[in-house]
C-alpha cells in the first residue's frame, strides 16, 4: 500500500506551520510589534515545536501499539528486538539482584517464575497482554539525539539517522544538533543571540521534513512487520 501521513505526523506539521506563520505576523513592519516581543515570539517558536516534535515521537509509536491492541494481534506482528527489550525489562530486578549477589540459582527461578516472561517468549501471546502503549517511548520522547536512537532501536531500526538521512538526501542529524543548540541556548543563557525570522523559518521547515523523512521511514518498517493495516493514518 502506497504510504500515507500518519495522523501524528499531520498534528506535528499543523502545529509547526503554526509557529511559522506567528512568527511571520510578529515580523512584519507594518504590524509595530515591539523588538523584544518579537523575539519572544521568535523563541517561543522554538520551544513549541521542540515540544511538537516530541509529541509525535511519543504519539507514532503509541498509536501503532495502540492500533495492534484494537485488533487483539499477537506479539508476532512486533519486531524482535522490542519483545526482547520487554523481556529484559520484566526481568530486571532479578538481573540487578545476581550483578549483586551473583547467585545463579537465585536468578534461574526468578526468571522462571516471571509469568509476563514466559508470554514474551510466546508469539501467540496477545500484545496488550504484556505490553503497554507508552512503555517503551515515555523515557525517550525528548528529541535529543541519543534518545531517538535508543527509542527507534527499541522499535527495530538500528539506526534511524542514516535512514532518514538515505531517504531525505539530507543530514539530519546536523539539522536537529543546529535546532537543539539554538532552543538550549535561548533555554540556559541570559544573553544569547537575536533571533530573526529567517532563522525562525528555516529551522522550523527542517523539522517538518524530518518528521517527514521519519514517517516515512515507520512507514516502511510498520508495514514490514505489522502490515499496512496497522500503520495510524
Amino acid at each position: 500500500m502506497p504510504y500515507r501521513k500518519s495522523s501524528a505526523r499531520c498534528d506535528c506539521e499543523k502545529a509547526i506551520k503554526h509557529f511559522i506563520s506567528q512568527s511571520k505576523t510578529a515580523s512584519l513592519k507594518k504590524n509595530k510589534i515591539p523588538y523584544d516581543i518579537m523575539q519572544c515570539v521568535f523563541k517561543s517558536a522554538f520551544f513549541q515545536s521542540s515540544a511538537a516534535l516530541e509529541d509525535y515521537i511519543k504519539a507514532i509509536f503509541e498509536d501503532w501499539l495502540t492500533m495492534l491492541h484494537k485488533n487483539n494481534c499477537n506479539l508476532n506482528l512486533l519486531p524482535s528486538e522490542l519483545i526482547n527489550m520487554a523481556i529484559i525489562n520484566k526481568n530486571i530486578n532479578a538481573y540487578k539482584s545476581f550483578i549483586v549477589n551473583g547467585d545463579e540459582y537465585s536468578l534461574m527461578k526468578k526468571v522462571m517464575r516471571n509469568s509476563q516472561s514466559k508470554l514474551l517468549h510466546d508469539n501467540s501471546t496477545k500484545i496488550k497482554k504484556v505490553i503497554h502503549q507508552s512503555e517503551y517511548i515515555a523515557d525517550k520522547k525528548y528529541p535529543s539525539e541519543d534518545n531517538l536512537l535508543k527509542a527507534f532501536r527499541r522499535f527495530g531500526i538500528n539506526h534511524i539517522f542514516n535512514e532518514v538521512n538515505r531517504v531525505g538526501k539530507r543530514d539530519f542529524k546536523f539539522i536537529l544538533k543546529s535546532f537543539s543548540d539554538t532552543r538550549t541556548s535561548i533555554a540556559h543563557e541570559v544573553v544569547n543571540i537575536n533571533l530573526t525570522y529567517q532563522d525562525v523559518n528555516v529551522n522550523l521547515r527542517n523539522i517538518i521534513d524530518f518528521v517527514q523523512f521519519i514517517d516515512k521511514v515507520l512507514h516502511k518498517h510498520v508495514t514490514k512487520n505489522s502490515g499496512s493495516m496497522y500503520w495510524p493514518s
